[in-house]
């Protein structure tokens, strides 16, 4: 009989650690002056944030997103 080995990871950190807002699910999608992110809330819930140029700064952020990355950011209000 195989004795199947089995992995634990543990993961630490000496001060408080915040948790994303969100974190992306799949890759965003893009196309001129638009990205949007799929994304999972806190809460559980998915969502996709369409983001444009007028968006400025969420815009430069959610274009830049790859897939599991944590979103601080809130772009909520965004749709």
């Amino acid at each position: 009989m195989e004795r199947r080995k089995i992995h634990f990871f543990v993961a630490a950190a000496r001060q408080a650690v915040r948790p994303p807002r969100a974190r992306v699910i799949a890759p965003p999608r893009g196309g001129k002056g638009l990205v949007t992110p799929k994304l999972c809330e806190a809460d559980g819930s998915a969502a996709e944030r369409r983001l444009s140029k007028r968006d400025g700064e969420h815009f430069r952020i959610a274009r830049r997103l790859d897939w599991g990355d944590p979103v601080q950011q809130d772009f909520t209000g965004k749709s």
